[in-house]
This record gives structure tokens, sequence and C-alpha cells, in this order.
């Protein structure tokens, strides 16, 4: 009985150390991983033509002028609609909050992203944390494209880079967000998926529904959100339920 007693806080630690304290471990050795590599891919290339580059510049100066005209034209609508739909420039600022009951695991992750149109640039600070330790990531969606920007449904892709705080490390990251605003759009269902890393180390996926009590109304308004949230940091899996505030700025 006395072994009994002794070995139980044995487990209890080995329990414990497999959660956040084993993905710090799992990111260091991906991190080593990705240096050993990069050194022995190294190659130096050759010199090129003068002609065939020009050549290619301007073939592909002609493949992009269509696409490069639209997005002008599309931006210049979007911003003269301005006045009659605010929300098409505006800013963002949110603080979530998150816990794994399965896992003991707590989730931070405080927002801002600003709108402008067709583009938007979001930033995000994410943290997770339990009694083996902490891993915190800041994430910067750099340019974010809205492909669909409508009164009931936006459709978002966006790149950037993720940087894990406590392992120095960085990865790209790429997010997709759907949006549809219901009830003159007070009620907003959101799914976010986002990844980061060579390899796919990292996942993100959110599923959520907001309460905006002023909807469609010119000024600042709140936000109350609600909703799942499922990440994998390499291999390891997370089961949030968030809750959220935030508020609207435009």
């Amino acid at each position: 009985m006395k072994s009994l007693l002794t070995a139980i806080p044995f487990f209890t630690l080995l329990i414990a150390y497999g959660q956040v304290g084993e993905v710090k471990e799992r990111a260091r050795d991906f991190k080593q991983v990705g240096r050993s590599g990069s050194s022995e891919s190294r190659s130096s290339s050759g010199g090129s033509d003068g002609f065939s580059e020009l050549f290619i510049a301007e073939a592909a100066w002609a493949v992009l002028q269509l696409p490069i005209e639209g997005l002008i034209q599309g931006q210049t609508y979007q911003l003269q609609r301005r006045h009659d739909e605010p929300w098409r420039i505006s800013l963002e600022m949110s603080v979530t909050g998150g816990f794994d009951p399965g896992k003991e695991v707590t989730l931070l992750a405080p927002t801002v992203r600003g709108n402008w149109g067709l583009f938007s640039t979001q930033l995000r600070y994410n943290r997770v944390f339990d009694q083996t330790g902490t891993l915190s990531t800041w994430d910067w969606q750099i340019l974010q494209f809205n492909i669909a920007n409508t009164e009931h449904v936006r459709l978002v892709g966006g790149v950037g880079f993720s940087h894990e705080v406590e392992i120095d490390q960085r990865h790209f990251e790429g997010l997709g967000e759907l949006s549809v605003f219901l009830a003159d759009r007070k009620f907003v269902p959101t799914a976010i998926f986002r990844w980061s890393g060579n390899g796919v180390p990292r996942k993100d996926f959110s599923a959520l529904v907001s309460y905006r009590p002023h909807g469609h109304r010119d000024g600042p308004t709140t936000s109350f959100e609600f909703g799942y949230q499922h990440q994998n940091w390499y291999g390891i899996q997370f089961n949030f339920i968030r809750m959220g505030l935030g508020i609207i700025l435009r």
C-alpha cells in the first residue's frame, strides 16, 4: 500500500508532463531538425541571361495586369461604399479565453484586426499553459485578402508568420476564414482555419458565434462570442471551449 501511495505522485507528474511541456520539447526538436536540414541543402546558383530575365518580367506583367486592375477597381468600390456600410473600414479588438477540461489547459488569445476594403491585417497573441509550462506565439497575418466582402458574407484568405516565443522560431502561417452576417449583422457565425510551419506542425480551427447588439449601426459597437477551438501543436491536440469580448471601431 505504501508503494502504491508513493507511485501515485510519480504517475501524476508523467501525465502532466505530456501536455504543454511536451509540446515545447517537440517544438525544440523541430527547430533543431530544421536547422540541420537547411545547412545541408544550401547550394549556389549560376548567372542568368539578361534578355531572358526581361522577357520573363514582361510576360509576368502581361499576366498580372488584368487582376491588378480588377483589384484596384474592387478596392475603389469598397471605399466608395464606406459611408453606407461603415464596417468596410474598421478596427476590431477582442480578448478571448478558453479552457480544455479534458487536459486542464488554458488558452488566452487577444487579437486586433484592421480592415480597409478588400484588405486586412491581423495580429494575435496566442498562449496555452498548464502546470507543466507555457507556450505562446505572436501570429501576424501581414496581408489578408477579403475575397468576398458583402453585407452578408465575408470570405478571407491570409498569409503571414507565427513566432514561437519560448522556442524562438518562426513559421509561415496561412489562414482561411468564413463569416456569415445574420439579423442586420447582429449574429455572426464564423469558421477559421490556420496552419503554420514546414510540414504543418501546428493547425488551429475555430467555430464560433458572435453577438453584436448594435449590428449594422455606425460608430463603436461591442461583440460577445462563444465557441469551440481545436489546436494541434506538433501532434498534441487541445479542444478549448472559448468565450470572448470585443469592440469594433468604425
